[in-house]
């Protein structure tokens, strides 16, 4: 499983970089070594976007989480991020 800090990651290099080439080079080769089921959440993170639509992280829950403890080791992955959010929310990929 893909740690959601890979794709952060990835994202940031993607972002700092102004050649087009190695952008969609860097996306390629992450989407590449991916499961596929973690493809479309991959993708909807990549876009900027979140399956559920809106995430219901108000500002008072943003500030509140700037002075929480984190954890020395990623532990997030790709596929427990939308579940974060929505318990409800299923992955299925036809």
């Amino acid at each position: 499983m893909t740690l959601l800090l890979e794709a952060a990651t990835l994202s940031q290099r993607v972002a700092e970089t102004s050649s087009r080439l190695a952008k969609i080079r860097e996306l390629a080769a992450f989407l590449q070594k991916l499961e596929r089921d973690e493809i479309p959440v991959a993708i909807a993170f990549m876009s900027g976007e979140t399956r559920q639509g809106k995430l219901g992280v108000g500002h008072a829950a943003l500030a509140a989480a700037c002075g929480a403890a984190v954890s020395g080791q990623a532990s997030l992955h790709l596929l427990d991020f939308p579940a974060q959010w929505d318990p409800k929310l299923g992955i299925h990929v036809t």
